[in-house]
């Protein structure tokens, strides 16, 4: 009677490492490492403010839409969002009249 509960016990944490190992999808990419060399800065206003799904972190990211001077627009990873709400930042769509 307990080789049955064993082999029982045994099978059903086999079962769940596998539907855990099954459920964890392994990073397409890895993330790219900070490289000084490349840094670069822009100047422009903040066009919009967003939280979705990052493909940089992997988890939910704050974004924003910098547009710049000739019109274009590029989107910049800040952090996770917990990472911002933790400390409070506040990032604003900034209205500009002309």
């Amino acid at each position: 009677m307990k080789t049955w509960r064993v082999n029982l016990l045994v099978s059903v944490l086999v079962m769940a490492a596998a539907i855990v190992a099954s459920a964890q999808k392994p990073a397409n990419e890895p993330v790219p490492k900070y490289d000084k060399s490349i840094e670069a800065i822009f100047k422009g206003t903040v066009d919009a403010v967003t939280d979705r799904q990052c493909p940089v972190s992997g988890g939910m990211g704050s974004h924003l839409i910098l547009k710049l001077a000739d019109g274009s627009t590029l989107e910049v990873h800040l952090s996770l969002t917990r990472f911002v709400k933790q400390y409070d930042l506040i990032f604003h769509k900034v209205m500009c009249s002309k």
